[in-house]
């Protein structure tokens, strides 16, 4: 069933290049670092390296000023998938929970995303599901030792389990097999795994940088340039 998107869509368009990022990664793949430099980077408060991303994108190599705000929202924005890998990562070890069955009860499509609406069979399970938190959905059982095949999606409302994930053509073309197999409905497993509701926050504000005062953004994107100017106009004769 497709629909078309609410009104009111707002924030929640914001964070949909986040999320449809994430969800394109493959769990096992993409995010493949190991448990010793997992460790590492939480022992240290360190940001892993994810594989896709380049050296000069690293918070080392931040410029001291931007000349556009083009260029200033393009750099924070790769900064903040790299952070998004790196909480992923880091909940690969402190945030476990089990995964459990659920049941396809419809779906609905709002490009590139496909909304699942599921019935959960475990009505014991003491998981809980918050908007914007990021799951694994599989077909096979997943288990935290053993690679399954499997799609990373967010939880849209947890009241009623309301996962979207990318069901668009480039997947489609892509991974025809994929496709087929999780073009379905009936039973699935899902596995909770973090949330990154604070990338998601911050990647909000970044997208709402073109609408902050002028002064402001000027500042922000040349500071050195501004305090320049502050000691000027105070300097003593």
């Amino acid at each position: 069933m497709e629909v078309e998107p609410p009104a009111n869509v707002g924030n929640s368009l914001v964070v949909d290049e986040l999320h449809e990022y994430i969800s394109r990664l493959d769990f096992y793949n993409d995010l493949r670092e190991t448990e010793q430099s997992i460790k590492r980077n939480i022992e240290y408060d360190d940001i892993a390296d994810p594989p896709t991303l380049e050296k000069q994108d690293s918070a080392n190599n931040l410029p001291l000023k931007f000349l556009t705000e083009t260029s200033y929202v393009d750099v924070w924005k790769r900064l903040f998938l790299y952070e998004a890998r790196a909480q992923i990562l880091k909940a690969k070890l402190e945030e476990s929970c089990e995964p459990e069955k659920v049941e396809v009860l419809f779906t609905e499509e709002i490009k590139p995303f496909r909304y699942f609406n599921f019935k959960r069979l475990n009505t014991f399970s003491k998981t809980v599901y918050s908007s914007g938190s990021l799951v694994m959905i599989s077909p096979d059982p997943i288990n935290n030792d053993k690679p399954v095949e499997h799609l990373l999606g967010f939880v849209d409302s947890g009241d009623n389990l309301r996962v979207k994930l990318v069901f668009d053509e480039t997947f489609k073309q892509k991974q025809p097999e994929k496709w087929a197999r999780f073009d379905r409905t009936g039973e699935w497993n899902i596995k909770l795994l973090c949330a990154i509701v604070t990338v998601e926050r911050e990647h909000r504000a970044l997208e709402h940088f073109r609408n902050i005062d002028l002064t402001i953004r000027k500042t922000i994107l040349n500071p050195i340039e501004f305090q320049n100017c502050l000691e000027e106009k105070f300097q003593i004769p």
